[in-house]
């Protein structure tokens, strides 16, 4: 059955209530638990089965989280939870492609600025949806660029969260997410993870003392017999830069008048010599 008309659930046994309560959860289980989501989940993918179960088809649009960026998007939704500006400006950041900013406190002042008008309400009228999408012009304004993972996660959210919402009016979308973000962090500390980060660590470092001797002795090598070069990259303001492109644009219209006069010159001389009238 369509998952947008409570009245027609309702009229089969269906609990739109509890539907989207499930198509909520569902939505969390497959970003934090799996890994692995629909980017398309709007009410023509999906329908309502009798026990009030939801089906999703249509999988041609599906993303692939990995688990470092979920631990992100975990501490993004326990910091709007909590209310917590520093969580949710560090978490912006590690989900995007620079994962830095020429200034983080102005990024915590301008997100502290941002909850404060747009999360301060009750957490049942918060939608994370809406909020998700406005939190993009302050990224926008510090120039981050966010991975493609972000934005379909955006869209799935804020789809889910349309049709959880149309069913139960009362929907508490970001608390519904609040226990698998608190599970998802609770792994990153489990014995079990933190040995095997402590492994693999522990094996990087053997790996690099083994070899540095050799890569210090290469390094010496290289600048003693003046091989070694630095490469330099230059990353221009663009206010800069405008200033030099107008710059370099009146240099070539320059260069290309004097071209066409002194083309204009030759043509005027040869024809003064071969006596035209």
């Amino acid at each position: 059955y369509a998952v947008d008309d409570p009245g027609a659930l309702r009229k089969h046994q269906i609990d739109p209530v509890k539907l989207a309560d499930r198509l909520a959860k569902l939505s969390y289980q497959q970003m934090f638990q799996f890994g692995f989501f629909h980017a398309d989940p709007h009410p023509g993918n999906m329908t309502a089965l009798k026990g009030d179960v939801i089906a999703l088809y249509d999988y041609g649009m599906m993303s692939k989280l990995t688990p470092a960026f979920r631990e992100k998007i975990a501490s993004m939704i326990m910091g709007l939870n909590e209310k917590d500006n520093r969580l949710v400006a560090r978490s912006l950041l590690g989900m995007s492609d620079e994962t830095v900013v020429a200034n983080t406190e102005k990024l915590e002042g301008d997100v502290e600025m941002f909850t404060e008008e747009n999360v301060n309400g009750p957490l049942k009228d918060l939608r994370i949806g809406v909020i998700l999408n406005r939190l993009l012009e302050v990224l926008m304004k510090h120039k981050l660029r966010m991975k493609a993972e972000f934005y379909l996660g955006i869209k799935a959210l804020s789809q889910v969260e349309a049709i959880g919402v149309m069913l139960s009016p009362d929907l508490n979308f970001i608390k519904i997410g609040k226990p698998y973000a608190t599970e998802m962090l609770g792994k990153k500390w489990g014995v079990h993870d933190l040995l095997h980060n402590a492994s693999a660590a522990l094996e990087v470092t053997v790996d690099t003392l083994k070899t540095m001797p050799y890569d210090f002795h290469e390094l010496y090598q290289k600048i003693r017999s003046g091989k070694y070069s630095i490469p330099i990259v230059h990353k221009i303001d663009p206010i800069s830069y405008e200033s030099l492109h107008q710059t370099l644009n009146h240099i070539t219209n320059r260069i290309a008048h004097a071209m066409v006069l002194s083309s204009l010159l030759i043509l005027s001389g040869l024809l003064f010599v071969s006596k035209v009238p």
